[in-house]
């Protein structure tokens, strides 16, 4: 048999794949072939299971279900903590509204609220009115904290529809239908794609939608028509946010209740003052009876925080040195001074270059509507770069594709030959990559992740239904190769048997142990993905051989040289977060507050051009 097989396979290619995999180059084509014959198989081999919720005709099960609650909940109440800096939070005052709506009707009761359980009398008003809320208010009053507590408070009831915070921001006017946006935006945030379109089938979802005025003015109105249209349905749930002046352009919300933040009164704020008890409480106080512009601006709960943040550095009010006589003067010192403040307590940069590097991350994101921030969202598309180095991006992002495929391949079949491989490959790669490149410059390489990966061995330890197939192929693929050793023992003697032998057998083994990763890597699909660390999407995508790390800091590097960020992108970031500047749940970042954001992006364009 093996003496006749370079005929049989035809002399000029048995002579190129001895050439390209060596002299056991027949033992490693049955491998390669009955690897891809287990592959093909594999579904017969791995029949999914269905669960009783499954068999019951619903798609997603009350397993599934309580991780994705578990995940949101952990990632609310992270930018709950953030979002306050460690205060306590200051209670809220509520009531009904009509302001900003073309109606003249008194349809609202005119109660106001005013409880330590807002959160709680929040719920109450949901359920009262069919869970179809609306909350106004000023910029800074409060709307994103009271959407984060009702949503964990939503979470807790484990009611069967997820409650799920949605930046209207991210609103686009391609989209047709709010289906359309939660298809393409609940996988960005951690949701499984297959997920996402069984809750949007099965209508399990509750979507808070938080900003409406983030969206620019154009959008405004059709996003509104479409949640209109999304709502014809009577059980369907929502609750839309934003600020009065930006609802009061568009025609009224789909929404049976109107709520507005109202601004804090001076004994709310000077008794939570006192029973907190921080170390800015006296000089807080103390500002409050010499500086009414102050006062008449802390009644913003941004802006008290802020504040409370400006104060717990111990300076004095004649230290901090407010000149401002308006309101919105006095707000806009508020915030330069706490910029100010928390830029110069970076030990490794300076003021000017923290203030640009938030600039441009926050320049762009506006640009991009991004609203919460993660590494992967970091692309070559952010900065325009010369043909010449756009070429050198697709050449450096091939040879680090294939990289990882040439370690495999020359671990399992020698380095030499995996060199072959890669050459091969990236020829082929380049010429493509590079036709297209030239053909249209602005033709950028996008760096992905393979991010729905569960990082843990048991994942792919087989299961009770999955031993017996396991040591079967085990078994089997010990025979093949004492088989072949016996085969190859007869030809060329007993010495060349145990090496074959000696190679063979880790072959065939290792092919077995890598069906049965690929089958764990199936079992181990998030239904929801919990990014606690800020590069835990790409060390998921290394399971698989996708190094798409390496163009990650590549990419940095080239950002760094301009300039434009620092190369320790996280470290910088986890400063910022620690000096109040920007929120995060671990693996993610936002700007604590749209002002924030919105202050760095204008001191980007005014200081470095848009």
């Amino acid at each position: 048999m093996f003496v006749l097989s370079p005929e049989l396979i035809g002399g000029d290619i048995a002579e190129k794949l001895k050439g390209l995999l060596g002299e056991r180059y027949l033992i490693i084509m049955i491998g390669l072939g009955t690897l891809a014959l287990l592959l093909s198989e594999k579904d017969k081999l791995f029949p999914k299971k269905k669960n009783k919720k499954q068999d019951n005709g619903l798609s997603v099960s009350e397993t599934e279900l309580q991780q994705i609650r578990k995940g949101l909940s952990e990632s609310h109440q992270g930018r709950i903590q953030s979002k306050l800096a460690g205060r306590l939070p200051i209670n809220l005052e509520l009531k009904y509204s009509t302001e900003g709506t073309t109606t003249k009707d008194v349809i609202y009761d005119k109660d106001n609220i005013n409880s330590k359980k807002i959160k709680e009398e929040l719920v109450t008003l949901f359920d009262k009115h069919k869970g179809r809320l609306l909350i106004i208010g000023d910029p800074g009053a409060g709307k994103t904290t009271l959407l984060l507590q009702l949503a964990s408070q939503l979470i807790e009831r484990k009611d069967n529809q997820i409650p799920i915070i949605l930046d209207m921001a991210t609103w686009q006017s391609r989209f047709s239908s709010v289906e359309e946006w939660l298809m393409e935006l609940l996988p960005q945030i951690g949701f499984s794609k297959t997920i996402t379109k069984q809750l949007v089938i099965e209508k399990q979802l509750l979507p808070l939608f938080d900003g409406l005025d983030e969206l620019e003015k154009e959008n405004r109105q059709g996003c509104l028509e479409a949640i209109g249209k999304y709502g014809i349905s009577q059980n369907i749930r929502y609750v839309i946010s934003s600020r009065i002046s930006e609802y009061a352009e568009t025609v009224d919300a789909p929404v049976y209740c109107q709520i507005k933040v109202k601004p804090l009164t001076i004994t709310q704020i000077e008794n939570s003052l006192k029973e907190i008890k921080s170390p800015e409480t006296n000089g807080m106080l103390n500002a409050m009876d010499r500086d009414s512009s102050l006062v008449e601006a802390i009644q913003t709960p941004f802006y008290l925080n802020t504040t409370q943040l400006l104060f717990a550095s111990m300076k004095s009010w004649e230290e901090l040195g407010f000149k401002s006589t308006s309101l919105d003067g006095r707000k806009a010192e508020i915030v330069e001074k706490f910029i100010n403040e928390s830029t110069t307590a970076f030990k490794t940069h300076t003021s000017i270059q923290v203030k640009k590097y938030l600039g441009f991350l926050a320049y762009t994101m506006n640009k991009k509507q991004i609203v919460n921030f993660e590494l992967v969202d970091l692309q070559y598309d952010w900065i325009l770069f010369s043909i010449v180095k756009l070429i050198q991006i697709i050449l450096i992002k091939g040879l680090l594709f294939y990289l990882s495929y040439w370690l495999f391949w020359g671990i399992l079949f020698g380095f030499y030959s995996g060199l072959k491989f890669l050459v091969m490959f990236i020829g082929i790669q380049q010429f493509y990559g590079l036709l297209i490149s030239l053909k249209n410059h602005s033709t950028y390489p996008n760096i992905t992740t393979r991010d729905r990966i569960l990082l843990s061995f048991k994942n792919f330890i087989p299961d009770k239904d999955d031993k017996v197939v396991y040591y079967i192929f085990m078994i089997g693929g010990l025979f093949i190769s004492l088989l072949l050793s016996l085969f190859i023992s007869l030809q060329e003697g007993l010495s060349q048997g145990f090496k074959a032998l000696f190679i063979g057998l880790p072959i065939s083994q290792g092919l077995v142990l890598l069906l049965f990763i690929l089958n764990g890597i199936d079992k181990s699909i998030y239904p929801f993905l919990k990014i606690k660390n800020p590069y835990q999407r790409f060390k998921s995508s290394m399971w698989i051989l996708h190094f798409s790390i390496l163009q990650h800091m590549y990419l940095k590097w080239l950002l760094h040289r301009k300039g434009l960020l620092p190369f320790k992108l996280v470290k910088f970031l986890q400063k910022a977060t620690v000096n109040n500047i920007l929120e995060s749940d671990g693996g993610s970042w936002r700007f604590r507050h749209r002002v924030l954001q919105n202050y760095f992006s204008e001191h980007w364009k005014k200081n470095y051009g848009g």
